[in-house]
């Protein structure tokens, strides 16, 4: 980077020719907005529905899309699995 700078700045100096050109540049508040990683796109179907999971290639970790049914599915399984445990515990407190 440093030589591409001195390059740019060689090319604004006026005249053919130059001689004890520096260039002291200074890096500060640097940002990225943009950073390639590879990707890996999976798509399986599940009960006749199609989903899409993507994973960072450099990591290797990827998030699944989230769905309203099995999101339903899963509040009903924890609903049942509170109200069984209810009952047990009600059960054991009268013996």
């Amino acid at each position: 980077m440093d030589r591409e700078l001195e390059k740019l700045c060689a090319q604004q100096v006026p005249g053919d020719t130059h001689s004890n050109l520096r260039v002291a540049a200074d890096y500060t508040a640097q940002t990225f907005k943009h950073i390639l990683v590879p990707v890996w796109l999976l798509t399986y179907d599940f009960y006749g529905k199609s989903f899409q999971v993507v994973i960072n290639g450099y990591t290797g970790q990827g998030r699944r899309p989230l769905s309203q049914e099995l999101d339903q599915d899963h509040l009903a399984v924890v609903a049942g699995l509170i109200v069984a445990g209810t009952l047990l515990a009600i059960s054991r407190l009268r013996h």
